[in-house]
């Protein structure tokens, strides 16, 4: 890898921790919801919507698509939900 290629990356690495920072959540969380929800264009949409099917596709008793619905009937967790079916 060249040294600029290392450079882009190190600037899209402390661009995702800005993101997550200036949102309030933890460095561990996803990448992609935290540029949703700030109107940045993610690199790696096609496995957003992916995923966002394979918890489409979850039984209602799992955790995971517990924690969905609860995002979406909540109005100030669910803004990536919105944008990501606006893109759609």
């Amino acid at each position: 890898m060249s040294r600029l290629n290392k450079a882009w990356k190190e600037v899209g690495n402390v661009h995702r921790r800005f993101c997550k920072k200036l949102m309030g959540v933890p460095n561990c969380a996803a990448n992609e919801f935290a540029e949703i929800e700030l109107g940045r264009e993610s690199r790696r949409g096609k496995s957003t919507v992916k995923y966002w099917y394979q918890i489409m596709c979850l039984d209602i008793e799992d955790t995971v698509k517990q924690c969905y619905e609860w995002q979406k009937g909540n109005k100030s967790a669910r803004r990536w939900i919105m944008k990501l079916k606006q893109k759609l």
